[in-house]
């Protein structure tokens, strides 16, 4: 593993120092700290124009590296799908932790027809997609090129009480989390409240709603530890490995989860964890 990747983000996030933030589920830094107006102003301006740079030089770097990557989420934006110029400075950070990394395994927990089309292209040994939309699983295989090396796999997802609160997974067999992967990524399955039963149940994260994934726990279950774990927003998700793992991971957050008065360093779309 190229153990350099501490020196590229400006601060490695200790759950023991933020313990609000945590008990919070990321959802407002503020409840640590307050700003001034003339700081919030500033960093707003100064998070504008970095975002806009980071948006600008992704795309740039994905439309030349990666044309069927690029005509992938064209299709997948059909629709108002995958909207949103963000997208791009996703798309570019898979590929560049891919490759830091050296990963030759991956298993997507939410497929999407960008991400998924992205991992097929970086070289993977083993590549399983997990997805619980009809209409996204098609979509994406209509995304996907011919003969792209990826096991895409239509499962249900699971609301179910884990640990003493409400989270989801996908429906899977017990073998399937015995597996090992050098990488995991989690943009699924869908987090908030699909019944009005699920919309009673005692969901922690109160503001928005939603309900950990725990599809990782599952791994860690069974003793395997990804080398690398991406997380696609999904607070709830971070929040417990913050709490329960943070001994063997060393964390990165995704930007907007850390104060407004410290955007320096890496743009990170991503919530980053790197076994220790």
């Amino acid at each position: 593993m190229n153990m350099g990747y501490k020196a590229m983000w400006k601060d490695k996030f200790e759950p023991s120092e933020h313990e609000v933030l945590v008990e919070s589920s990321f959802t407002d830094y503020t409840e640590e700290k307050n700003n001034s107006v003339l700081k919030a102003v500033y960093s707003r301006l100064d998070g504008a124009i970095r975002s806009r740079w980071f948006y600008k030089t992704a795309e740039k770097k994905v439309r030349k590296q990666f044309p069927i990557v690029v005509k992938a989420q064209e299709k997948a934006r059909l629709d108002g799908g995958l909207i949103g110029q963000y997208q791009w400075v996703r798309l570019n950070e898979i590929a560049r932790f891919v490759n830091l990394f050296n990963v030759k395994s991956v298993c997507e927990f939410g497929s999407g027809g960008g991400s998924t089309t992205m991992f097929s292209q970086l070289g993977l040994n083993h590549f399983v997609s997990l997805e619980e939309n009809d209409m996204w699983y098609e979509r994406t295989k209509q995304c996907l090129p011919d003969g792209a090396k990826v096991e895409l796999l239509r499962k249900d997802r699971l609301s179910i009480e884990y640990d003493g609160e409400p989270c989801t997974r996908y429906d899977l067999p017990d073998e399937f989390y015995q597996q090992h992967f050098d990488l995991v990524y989690i943009d699924g399955p869908t987090s908030r409240p699909l019944s009005e039963n699920e919309s009673s149940l005692p969901i922690l994260d109160k503001s928005k709603q939603m309900m950990p994934n725990v599809d990782i726990e599952l791994f860690f279950e069974n003793g395997s530890f990804p080398r690398v774990i991406l997380i696609d927003a999904r607070r709830p998700t971070v929040r417990r490995i913050c709490q329960k793992y943070s001994h063997r991971y060393d964390i990165f957050l995704r930007y907007y989860y850390k104060s407004p008065q410290d955007r320096a360093g890496e743009f990170l779309y991503h919530t980053v964890m790197v076994r220790k």
